[in-house]
Order: structure tokens, then C-alpha cells, then sequence
């Protein structure tokens, strides 16, 4: 199984790691292995007796994808998202979709890719199956979907919804929150149907997801302030997608203030103000108090109300102590910024216990 998308390809791996893992030995690209080197060394070390593969494979330039996935050789493949990251390198949103595509064109004649059903570039996926003989199954909340999302309840805890694949519906429960892993999730449950059909498989797939748990710096909430607040740690990277994401994830937590931090969206070149100021809507309608650091972020913050902003600075060295020093008991914090930001910064300063 091969995994690329703009933002969640990591997350998809791992719910893949762990569904398949109920089903056989599965073998799965360690971190975020999705590189020129990453890909090779993952299917070096597959286990013999390993009865699955997924492959992570990334891009941040034209041409990165199509060599690896060639590489992987896989059964199925799956596109998680189709967004802005990388932007600055690739021109275009199409642009992107056709790179991410060239997964799709690696499959066998018969073979099944699973795409979004709300990405941009569903023309472009089309024309690549059918060129390629793959047969294409969307995912997501579109009554036409083949994998389709039901009856969704989204809380701070996490999600409960029915997944309708491969003609069968199947009650799902993951323990982490936001609409966009409830749909990770459907992707991949729709893997599991493409490989096995909708029989007995699907259901202790869906089961096991339930211990699924989001990485370090992905999304994991953990209690700061002796236990009166609560972090929610996005510190490990940042598109305009994965921002909107977490904030939903912000809006759902039980909160009396709202608090986001947020550092530079990198990669962006000269489309980086225009991304940046796109995410005002959505930060004013859900953060109380808004953080942010570096040059490309000033352009978000300058253009919020005054009542929201906190403070902004040159970098998250600078900002840790600023965020630390208004935490009130009843606070939700969320932290997120491309890597090169270097959150994580803020997230050590917040972990730290008082005295």
C-alpha cells in the first residue's frame, strides 16, 4: 500500500499500521520516511513474513513521486489530502494533484486508488486511472462516494461514525478528535475493502482502530497547568489544510478561553501572504487569544481584531515564555507551525510544570 496527500499521509500510515495490524504482520515507513532515502530503506526492512506494506512517500518538488512509487510497486494507494503545502515549489493546486496523481499511475492494470472526494484535481485523477486501468474509489461525505462517511458524532474525546464501503456499513469509534481523522479513518477502512472485500476483515479493522492514537507534535491533547488546561500539540508541522484542522480540533475541546499559537507555513513563496491571510476567518471564529511568530505569521496576526491578538515575535524562543506567562486555569492551547518554526519550543515551555 502506498500513502502520499498534502497533510495526513502520516496519519493515514499509522491507522493503517494498526487496522491491518488486527489482520497479519504489517510492515510500515518508520516517522515520516517518505523521502529518496526513507522509501528504499522501509522496504529494505521488510520482514519476510510480513504480510503487508505501507509506504509513506512524500514530494516537495515536480518529478519526486512517480520514481518511488514505481519503487513501492503498490496494490492499492491512497491520496489523504490535496493542499497548499509546497506550493511555493510546484505553481498550482492542479499542479499538486497532478504530482500526487503519478501514485495512481504506478498501480497494476485492476488496481484501486483512493482518493478524496472533496480534493482538488478529481479530473486530473480520473484521467490518470483510466489511462493506467485502475479502477478509482473516492472517500468521504459525498452520497456518490464509494467510501462515505455517516452519521458523524465529532466531540473533544474523538469521533463516532458509519462507514459505508464495499456495500457494507460499519460502525466506527476512533479516540481522537476531528473530522479529518474520522476521514482518515474511512480511508482507510476503504484500503482494507480493496484488499479483502467487506467481509469479517472490515469489522476488526474498524475495531482495532479504536486504539489508534495520534503521534508526537500530530495532535496528542495532554493535561498543562497541574491538570487546569489543556495542550493541544500540533507543533510538528503546519499547512494552511492542517491549520484549519486543528482548529476544528481546538473548537471541539471543553474550554473557557481558546488560545492558538502559530508559527510560519513554510514553502509557500510568493503565494505565502495570500495563504496566510486566508486563515483569519477561521482563527477569529474559533481562538479567544492568538499567538504568532515569524515573519510570514505577522501577516495573519496584523490583520486580526485587536481583542484576539496576544503578542507576535520574531521567533518561538522568543514567544514560549509570552504564551506561558497569560495561561489561566480553563485554557485550550493549540501549537502549530511548519518544522522549521520550531514550536515545539513553545510546547517544552508549556509542558512545564509550575512551582
Amino acid at each position: 500500500i502506498a500513502v502520499t496527500g498534502s497533510v495526513g499521509k502520516t496519519t493515514i500510515k499509522e491507522m493503517l499500521r494498526v487496522a491491518l495490524g488486527a489482520l497479519g504482520r504489517t510492515h510500515a515507513s518508520a516517522a515520516s520516511y517518505n523521502n529518496h532515502w526513507g522509501v528504499p530503506l522501509t522496504l529494505a526492512r521488510q520482514p519476510r513474513d510480513a504480510v503487508f506494506c505501507v509506504s509513506e512517500i512524500g514530494m516537495n518538488h515536480p518529478g519526486e513521486i512517480a520514481p518511488l512509487a514505481e519503487l513501492v510497486r503498490p496494490d492499492v494507494a491512497v491520496i489523504s489530502t490535496i493542499g497548499s503545502a509546497h506550493l511555493g515549489h510546484m505553481g498550482s493546486l492542479n499542479a499538486i494533484a497532478r504530482e500526487k496523481a503519478s501514485i495512481i499511475a504506478a498501480l497494476p492494470r485492476g488496481g484501486i486508488a483512493i482518493v478524496p472526494d472533496d480534493a482538488e484535481g478529481q479530473a486530473i485523477f480520473t484521467d490518470v486511472a483510466q489511462a493506467a486501468g485502475v479502477t478509482l474509489w473516492r472517500s468521504g461525505f459525498a452520497e456518490t462516494s464509494e467510501a462515505r462517511l455517516t452519521d458523524p458524532e465529532l466531540s473533544g474525546e474523538g469521533s463516532r461514525f458509519v462507514a459505508h464501503v464495499a456495500g457494507t456499513a460499519v460502525p466506527v469509534e476512533i479516540r481522537a478528535p476531528g473530522e479529518h481523522l474520522a476521514r482518515n479513518a474511512l480511508s482507510t477502512l476503504a484500503v482494507v475493502a480493496a484488499l479483502h472485500g467487506s467481509g469479517s476483515e472490515l469489522s476488526r479493522a474498524a475495531v482495532a482502530l479504536a486504539s489508534f492514537t495520534p503521534g508526537t507534535g500530530r495532535g496528542a491533547a495532554s493535561p498543562i497547568l497541574d491538570g487546569e488546561a489543556i495542550l493541544l500539540d500540533e507543533s510538528y508541522n503546519a499547512s494552511v489544510l492542517s491549520i484549519k484542522a486543528a482548529l476544528g480540533v481546538l473548537a471541539l475541546l471543553p474550554a473557557k478561553r481558546r488560545i492558538a499559537v502559530l508559527g510560519d507555513i513554510r514553502e509557500l513563496g510568493d503565494f505565502s501572504r495570500e495563504e496566510h491571510l486566508s486563515l483569519e476567518p477561521a482563527v477569529s471564529t474559533v481562538a479567544d487569544l492568538v499567538f504568532c511568530c515569524g515573519p510570514h505569521m505577522k501577516d495573519l496576526f496584523d490583520a486580526l481584531p485587536s481583542s484576539r491578538r496576544g503578542s507576535w515575535e520574531e521567533n518561538s524562543t522568543a514567544l514560549a515564555p509570552l504564551v506561558r506567562a497569560v495561561l489561566q486555569p480553563g485554557d485550550a492551547v493549540l501549537v502549530k507551525g511548519s518544522f522549521g518554526s520550531r514550536m515545539k519550543v513553545v510546547v517544552d515551555a508549556l509542558k512545564v510544570e509550575s512551582v
